[in-house]
């Protein structure tokens, strides 16, 4: 019984572990669609299961991504699915539990409110009120993963300006779309009235080739300036559609890249000669612009002979500058070396394809050599030097000659330099005992020659 309750504990505990579920809002009204998140770390490629979900929704598309990250110092790998799915009828719905591999996620109420067409929200034509709606797309082929840019115009009087729009972006089943910018109202003049332009990009993906229709974008807003009173106007744009047509070129890569622009950096955090068990840090970093994120490879090397190489972080990413979208992914290693001799780490290389060019591109990064030392083995090995000295011998100069020729004449300009004296050495050395014998030897020679000098004296007095 108690194996059973901890077996029961412990699938609890992980069944909820590594699955998450969100909707973009919980309170829509009846013929709005709302947008279903999943997200695992753990889906081993299954599949989620919407058996249950499918009683009170219909889904009119999704789309699968996903992308590797660092946790823990572990590397793992997470899915993310995305369903637009619309309400079967008004009231409190439930979006269920969802299973992905065993594990499963919270269950979301959804409250969806039964429009009343009379006085809630009524769709009309896309120039009531004098407003226009339009939509245009940049091209109508692209590649797997190229952008596509959907545009939406609203055209509006100047005395509507203070209409307070709600802007509803596009739809594409089976692709991704991201607003790349915030509305952009500029003024102009038509027909001799000024009227009030304004304009939003998103951005459109697709992986599958395809023929591609994209639900239009709407706006909703009040034309009266009482808007708790006013009832609330629809304007769709128009309809378009796109195709996604084959790669330009196969590789054996894993990875197609269309883009208008890549570059490859990277920066390193160390010395290029280093010593047996020091790290340095290299980070790694991809940026392409009309590119989704996801679609960026891993590029650092991972193992190399001789060292040790960790995976830090991964940082994937899509960034909106100056109104383009740009993909960044960065990749963070450490490199520990653990024998002495000369590392390289060969170039890096990214295929790409322009998109601007139709031609195939290449970015690398340049090779990069490092110096490893083993600086206790060389100290413990290093020969032990005994100090050795040299014997200068110098050459006399014109004026030690003339010194030596007349060594009584010293002229007074000599007496004023501030060259160092020299000293010579004496020509005996002898030891301090031979200077003690010397010492009495001399003295009692001076004994002798006094005595000797004193009876000298006395001789010559008695003569």
């Amino acid at each position: 019984m108690r194996f059973l309750l901890l077996l029961f504990l412990f699938s609890s505990m992980t069944a909820t572990a590594e699955i998450t579920a969100s909707i973009d809002r919980k309170v829509i009204n009846y013929g709005e669609n709302i947008l279903l998140t999943l997200n695992s770390d753990n889906s081993a490629g299954k599949v989620p299961n919407l058996t249950t979900l499918k009683r009170q929704f219909t889904i009119i598309g999704n789309v699968k991504t996903g992308s590797p990250y660092i946790n823990n110092g572990k590397r793992k790998y997470r899915t993310i699915w995305k369903y637009v799915l619309s309400p079967k009828g008004p009231g409190t719905l439930n979006i269920p539990a969802i299973r992905v591999n065993g594990e499963q996620s919270k269950a979301i109420k959804v409250t969806v409110i039964e429009k009343i067409i009379s006085n809630k929200t009524k769709k009309i034509a896309a120039n009531s009120h004098d407003i226009l709606v339009k939509a245009t797309i940049d091209q109508n082929k692209v590649y797997p993963g190229q952008m596509l840019t959907y545009t939406l115009t609203i055209n509006a009087p100047v005395e509507n300006d203070d209409y307070d729009f709600s802007v509803t972006p596009p739809f594409a089943q089976g692709a991704i779309v991201i607003a790349l910018s915030k509305p952009v109202i500029t003024q102009t003049t038509q027909r001799s009235k000024v009227r009030t332009i304004q304009t939003q990009s998103f951005a459109v993906f697709a992986q599958q080739t395809a023929l591609y229709q994209i639900e239009p974008a709407t706006i909703s807003f009040s034309p009266n300036k009482d808007q708790n009173k006013a009832s609330k106007l629809v304007l769709k744009a128009n309809q378009l559609h796109f195709e996604v047509i084959k790669e330009a070129n196969q590789n054996s890569l894993g990875y197609w890249l269309p883009t208008t622009k890549l570059t490859l950096s990277d920066s390193w955090q160390g010395r290029q000669t280093v010593n047996v068990g020091d790290s340095v840090k290299r980070i790694i970093e991809i940026r392409a612009t009309s590119l989704n994120a996801d679609l960026l490879p891993l590029v650092s090397p991972l193992s190399h002979e001789n060292i040790t190489i960790k995976l830090d972080d991964v940082v994937v990413t899509n960034i909106v500058e100056n109104d383009q979208l740009v993909a960044l992914r960065q990749e963070s290693i450490t490199i520990t070396f653990n024998k002495p001799g000369t590392v390289s780490f060969e170039p890096i290389q990214v295929h790409w394809w322009n998109t601007q060019l139709e031609q195939a591109r290449v970015t690398s990064l340049s090779a990069q050599n490092f110096i490893v030392v083993d600086i206790i083995k060389e100290v413990s090995q290093a020969p032990v030097l005994t100090p050795q000295i040299n014997k200068i011998e110098t050459k006399p100069t014109l004026e030690d000659q003339q010194l030596k020729a007349a060594p009584n004449k010293v002229k007074d300009a000599d007496k004023s330099t501030d060259k160092p004296v020299q000293t010579t050495k004496p020509l005996i050395n002898l030891t301090k005992q031979q200077l003690n014998w010397l010492s009495i030897i001399m003295f009692l020679l001076l004994v002798a020659t006094t005595l000797g000098w004193l009876s000298s004296a006395n001789n010559k007095k008695v003569r």
